[in-house]
Parts: structure tokens; sequence; C-alpha cells
């Protein structure tokens, strides 16, 4: 039986955006971490182990491409969903790495929430 998502990263480089999607996910029981950057992510990444990853492609530094090819290599079971404006460019990294989820900007908290719930 696969483990029900309980622990999620959050990493998107718009602070507001983090604060928010860890809030409200919070409020539904979660337990969620936000990083701001793609070398934070890793640095979390490095000490914990989480369920799933709401990753932005576009991150200052490390970009969210590379971090979710270090995820798919370091952490095979955490499950990634990536958030985008840019459609073409998830789809291609869903077509090379085999994500859990895509979503596109502007995606609603509601969307997010469902999107996590279907992946239990």
């Amino acid at each position: 039986m696969e483990t029900k998502i309980c622990k999620i990263l959050v990493v998107d480089d718009e602070p507001d955006v983090g604060v928010i999607l860890k809030h409200n996910l919070s409020l539904r029981n979660f337990n969620v971490t936000a990083a701001s950057s793609g070398e934070e992510a890793l640095r979390y990444l490095a000490k914990e182990e989480f369920d799933l990853v709401v990753l932005d492609i576009i991150l200052h530094g490390t970009s969210g491409h590379a971090v979710a090819r270090i995820i798919k290599k370091t952490h095979p079971k955490t499950k990634i969903i990536v958030i985008t404006a840019y459609p073409d460019e998830a789809n291609q990294l869903n077509y090379n790495l085999k994500l859990d989820g895509c979503l596109i900007k502007p995606a609603g908290i509601e969307e997010i929430y469902n999107k996590i719930l279907s992946l239990n």
C-alpha cells in the first residue's frame, strides 16, 4: 500500500507564494516546509524525507529542472508536482522525468490541493 502524502516541500522563489502555500496547506493538515531557492530545497532534501515536492520551474540559481532531476535520482519515491507559466517546458520535463503532476500558473490553492489529493 502506498504512503499517503503528509510531508510537503514547497519550492518557489517568490516568498509570498511559499508563505501562502505553506499556510493554506498546513490548515489542511499537511506538514509543509517552504524553500525559496533550488539550493535551499536541496539542503532540506539532504536532511529530511518528503512525500511530495511542489516545485516552481523557474528559480534563481539552481533551476527547477535541475532540482527535479536530483530528486528523481536521490529520492525516487518522492512525488513531484511542478508549477509553471510555461506549459511546453513542463510537458518536456514531464516527458523526460515522469513527474506526478503539472499545474499552470496562476494555479489557485484549490487546484493545488485537489492535485495533491489525487496523488493519495
